[in-house]
């Protein structure tokens, strides 16, 4: 843990159901990817959050996945990133 707020986790950079799901299924091929990172546990479409769910282990690990995602062009905002 730092001492700052972590902005990676920051309610207004997460997912709060603006995308279609349309939107959402071309972007979970790309999602996916995250899943080679390790501590990553699941990528998924929850379609009643209109949001794509990744799960990872640790903060560091959302941090690269954050980064994965930005890199090959999912919206943040269309991501909800979950540690647990």
């Amino acid at each position: 843990m730092t001492l700052w707020p972590d902005p990676t986790y920051l309610p207004e950079r997460q997912c709060h159901g603006d995308y279609r799901v349309e939107d959402l299924n071309r972007y979970l091929p790309r999602a996916r990817l995250a899943l080679w990172l390790p501590s990553t546990r699941s990528v998924k479409l929850d379609e009643q959050r209109r949001c794509l769910v990744v799960t990872v282990e640790s903060y560091g690990t959302g941090r690269l996945a954050e980064l994965l995602l930005r890199g090959v062009a999912v919206p943040r905002r269309a991501v909800l990133l979950l540690v647990g």
